[in-house]
């Protein structure tokens, strides 16, 4: 059984046909991925079977996932260990594609203070990830796409009516859903959940603490303690600094490489709820863990890291709160599978012409980004692994006989699976140079491309 197999089995989409046709289409993107379905299809006859799949009205979105984030709990059951879950929210925007329908709309600032709010055509999905500790991600727990409408927007602008709203009203209730579903069929207690400051919400702390399931989230607002006028970073000028760490920070197009001195501190404080909110949630104790970054020549006070993370799990040594900040660290992975599946996929081109397909064509290509994520980390990870654990005999086959006429070697037998990763990254343009890092994604799944058609060119010459 190959893994495309196992992601989907016990799939239900309420015919054994569409069983059938969801794997033959996920084989189909997974070797010609971001392109049109038409392109990925090769031929007429599968393309069009594959527009009536996306166009069938008795199953959704959900359906297709489902079964990966079962074969996703199965992994972290196995693991028999503590489990990051990493949660985001994306936006899927069609701005340009006006002949596609059933979109919601995505909220832009305005030009100007005169000029009304331009809405953008499209989506959002809030995705939560499974990873090691070591950042292999075990694949989605939780996936949830949905429009917006124009009322949701207007109700955002009277805020202290939206304010008063119960939070299952509130679209910031999606944090509280997935964290509720990833706790749903594994062991909570064994799960910290990883959110940005938009996940700064009090019924979020009381919903951890009421499914016993830890949290790391960096904070956005000052909230009220247990001690009257004391506000919970408070003590952080007072407190004393606990350690120091360093930071790579890598260049970008907007700022040069530097390593950063971060200083540490942390500290416990009781959080009492906000007005309104008493009757409903507890006080929660939890601990301030401060990363602050030193000041340096020629970077500016604006791009200084200055996080603060609230987090229910213990923190007493230096090591404890240095742990807690690497997990923090690790939340960019999800950014990481986004561009994966944006890019990689082609999700933003799809023209398919309707909201309910292309979600469930995210749907379905959310699991092969997923698949060339788990490549790439695992490769960093695990790299004197054997290959059979990412790639099958006959594509380790064909990767060799291409190194053989580069004047390189990759023995089937003996070779890591770091070496057959580097050979795979080559067909995507990959150097390989001592100094380069190991590869990534983009020339990770280029390469797998490429690797998909030389190894069917070669089983249809054995063939004849």
């Amino acid at each position: 059984m190959g893994w495309i197999e196992e992601e989907f089995a016990g799939v239900q989409l309420g015919d054994g046909r569409l069983n059938k046709r969801i794997l033959e289409l996920a084989k189909c993107f997974e070797k010609k991925h971001g392109h049109s379905v038409a392109y990925s299809c090769s031929d007429w006859k599968t393309a069009k079977s594959a527009y009536r799949f996306f166009d069938n009205e008795e199953f959704n979105e959900s359906d297709i996932i489902a079964p990966h984030i079962k074969a996703t709990e199965a992994r972290v059951n196995r693991l028999g260990e503590t489990v990051l879950v990493i949660h985001d929210t994306t936006e899927f925007n069609y701005a340009h594609h006006n002949a596609t329908e059933g979109l919601g709309y995505l909220e832009t600032k305005p030009i100007s203070a005169e000029e009304q709010q331009i809405l953008s055509n499209g989506f959002l999905m809030h995705a939560s990830m499974a990873l090691t500790r070591d950042g292999v991600p075990l694949g989605l727990i939780n996936q949830k796409q949905w429009t917006r409408d124009s009322k949701n927007l207007e109700c955002k602008k009277g805020i202290k009516s939206y304010k008063q709203k119960p939070i299952e009203d509130k679209e910031s209730y999606k944090w509280i859903e997935g964290i509720s579903r990833a706790c749903a069929n594994v062991d909570p207690a064994g799960l910290v959940h990883v959110c940005d400051r938009e996940a700064d919400i009090y019924e979020l702390f009381d919903k951890c603490m009421e499914l016993q399931t830890h949290f790391v989230v960096r904070a956005v607002q000052t909230r009220s303690t247990s001690r009257k006028g004391v506000k919970s970073f408070a003590r952080l000028s007072r407190v004393p600094k606990r350690g120091t760490y360093t930071l790579p920070i890598k260049a970008s197009q907007k700022r040069s490489a530097r390593d950063a001195q971060i200083d540490v501190k942390f500290y416990k404080v009781k959080l009492v709820p906000p007005v309104g909110k008493t009757n409903r949630c507890q006080p929660v104790e939890v601990y301030v863990v401060s990363a602050k970054e030193r000041k340096s020549e020629g970077v500016k006070e604006t791009e200084l890291i200055d996080w603060k993370l609230l987090t229910d799990l213990p923190i007493e040594t230096f090591q404890q709160a240095l742990e807690v900040i690497t997990w923090y660290q690790m939340r960019w992975n999800i950014e990481t599978y986004f561009k994966v599946l944006k890019s990689g996929f082609g999700t933003d081109k799809s023209r398919l012409r309707h909201g309910d397909r292309i979600r469930k064509f995210v749907a379905l290509v959310s699991v092969l980004a997923w698949r060339v994520f788990w490549l790439t980390t695992i490769t960093r990870s695990c790299p004197n692994e054997s290959p059979t654990l990412c790639y099958g005999r006959e594509e380790i086959k064909a990767l060799q006989a291409i190194e053989k006429r580069q004047g390189r070697t990759l023995y089937l037998g003996t070779s890591s699976l770091k070496e057959v990763t580097v050979a795979v990254a080559r067909l995507g343009g990959y150097l390989a140079r001592r100094s380069d890092p190991p590869p990534g994604n983009i020339v990770i799944w280029r390469g797998l491309q490429r690797l998909h058609d030389i190894t069917m060119l070669r089983e249809g010459n054995n063939c004849g």
